[in-house]
């Protein structure tokens, strides 16, 4: 009797244990039993984030910033593990969008039900990464398919989708899974892109949305288009934080703003010549990039001046090519340069337009004028085109130029980038930079081009017709990059240029013997004073002791006649 109570007790042990067993098969089966290819998680970390500068939650960011970073994704590919960018979610109908399939790719769907159910697809929005169903729905679970990864909606080479998988029990069970495709057209601009079925996703919210590679997307709606407004919905960056990311983060703020430091750049324009409306926010240990401030500070100022005593200067320029020439051998030792031509130009207005009226033939034989490429689209903004330029080594010239005068450079440059432009913006044509007044960068600010705005310094020689019209045959001697503009409550009658390549203008006779009117360098406390002095003593005599300098060639094989005097405690 005893032993059948104690088997009677060991078998409800079993039972109980079996049924627990059970249980906890049936409750954790989905982990237990999961495929490979179900439910996948994104891993993506959101270590760069794009935002709005004022707090908007969507960034409705013009196509063309996005661009900026994709197009660079192999020259910082030792520091950008991922991208995740998505565009906005867009309604099909409205926006002359339309999905199909090939006949017989879905099939019994000829219900009511089922066709209400197909049509419910309404929306599609482009993913690069799978971060861009859940960020769009919480409660979503993806699945891919066998042979695809996510990898692939990145890639631009092969245009994917994920289906809701409200639509997937429709698909053809007899195609295989690498014929399974969808159609995407732009109706307004008749282009039509198929995308590979990737994948589907799960919700408890409506199943309404095609998820397709965000490249295909853009390039569908993009068409012939340079740019797409408003296309961008977030910009995330995925990064190896033990990598140097100086490089990225300068990059970075040539379009975005720095978080932390976001109202250093409010008033300033970025590389597109747009103001910041958008900023990078991110937790990593690395230095913010303050945009560059263009501060003078100096306890010495070098003049120089005529050893004979003469008041105008009248210096050929092969002395401030060599200034220019030699700039990396003495930049260390000194704050700034300025280099003045003074103001140059011709102004029509101060000659008659009627051939009739005295001095009217007075006209200068040769002149520089300075227009854009596109001064046509320039003169229905703004009708007073500046008849004046002025050649300038810094913005510390223009500032004392005009009254109440602010400078403002696009971001990543600085006065130095003055007194020699970056190698990289020189080409055959353009030789340097400009700066131009704030009526001229408003009238121009929302061209399509605005990013490379470029003036043109022209050789103009007056010619007279038969009927005494005043004509003139131009060619362009030199091109400069715009790079920022001035505002002042003087006239707007001046455009600045840098002296490295306007001095392309010394090469031609009519201007050859133009002077210098005047140079001067500012030197800090901390300098080497006599390093300098040096290097100065090649074309200048010091102003103490010129006597030892008479008779004597300097470096340009020419007499000593200039010095320097240098004064300490400069403002």
């Amino acid at each position: 009797m005893e032993r059948k109570k104690k088997a009677i007790v060991v078998i409800v042990i079993v039972i109980v244990i079996a049924v627990i067993a059970a249980a906890m098969l049936y409750i954790f089966r989905d982990s237990l039993f999961q495929k490979e290819d179900n439910n996948v998680v994104s891993s993506f970390n959101s270590d760069i984030v794009i935002k709005r500068m004022d707090t908007g939650e969507s960034l409705n960011m013009s196509y063309k910033y996005a661009k900026s970073i994709l197009d660079k994704r192999r020259t910082f590919i030792e520091e950008i593990a991922n991208i995740n960018i998505s565009s906005v979610r867009y309604k099909m109908e409205e926006n002359n969008i339309k999905w199909y399939t090939n006949e017989g790719f879905l099939v019994k769907d000829d219900t009511d039900k089922d066709r209400e159910i197909i049509d419910a697809i309404k929306y599609c929005k482009g993913i690069s990464a799978l971060s861009g169903i859940l960020s769009d729905r919480e409660d979503c679970k993806i699945m891919l398919y066998e042979g695809y990864s996510e990898e692939l909606l990145l890639k631009g080479y092969e245009n994917c989708a994920i289906i809701p998988s409200s639509m997937s029990k429709y698909i053809n069970k007899e195609i295989p899974d690498n014929e399974k495709v969808l159609f995407i057209s732009d109706t307004y601009f008749g282009n039509t892109f198929y995308f590979t079925i990737i994948g589907e996703y799960k919700t408890k919210s409506e199943y309404d949305t095609l998820y397709v590679s965000y490249a295909g997307l853009t390039e569908l709606i993009r068409a012939r288009r340079t740019d797409i407004p408003n296309h961008v919905d977030s910009l995330e960056l995925d990064v190896y934080e033990n990598k140097d990311l100086t490089g990225l983060v300068n990059y970075l703020s040539q379009y975005f703003a720095e978080g932390s430091v976001y109202s250093e750049y409010e008033g300033r324009f970025n590389v597109y010549n747009e103001p910041y409306e958008f900023m990078y926010v991110h937790s990593l240990n690395i230095e913010p990039v303050v945009p560059l401030q263009d501060i003078i500070y100096a306890n010495y100022e070098i003049i120089i001046s005529r050893i004979d005593g003469k008041s105008d200067l009248e210096m050929s320029h092969v002395y401030s090519d060599a200034l220019i020439e030699d700039y990396d051998k003495y930049s260390q030792h000194i704050s700034d340069i300025v280099i003045s031509t003074g103001v140059k130009g011709v102004n029509p207005d101060d000659y008659p337009t009627d051939s009739s009226e005295p001095g009217y033939y007075n006209y200068p034989l040769y002149s520089i004028q300075m227009n854009f490429g596109f001064q046509s689209q320039f003169w229905n903004n703004y009708e007073d085109f500046p008849p004046f330029y002025q050649a300038v080594t810094g913005i510390s010239e223009i500032k004392s130029m005009k009254k109440n005068c602010k400078v403002t450079l696009h971001f990543g440059y600085s006065s130095k980038d003055m007194i020699v432009p970056k190698q990289t913006d020189i080409d055959h044509y353009v030789k340097g930079y400009a700066v131009i007044p704030l009526p001229m960068h408003e009238a121009n600010r929302n061209r399509f081009d605005n990013v490379n705005i470029i003036v043109r310094m022209n050789e103009a020689m007056a010619e007279y017709e038969e009927s005494g019209r005043r004509i003139f045959s131009c060619r362009t001697i030199s091109c400069f990059k715009v790079i920022g503009y001035y505002e002042t409550t003087d006239k707007y009658d001046v455009i600045y240029i840098t002296y490295a390549g306007s001095n392309e203008k010394y090469k031609l006779e009519p201007f050859e013997n133009e002077h210098i009117e005047s140079v001067t360098l500012w030197a800090q406390d901390d300098t080497d004073i006599k390093v300098l002095q040096g290097y100065l003593e090649q074309y200048f005599a010091p102003a103490t002791d010129t006597s030892k300098y008479a008779g004597k060639k300097n470096a340009l094989g020419r007499d000593y006649e200039y010095c320097y005097t240098i004064k300490s405690n400069a403002d």
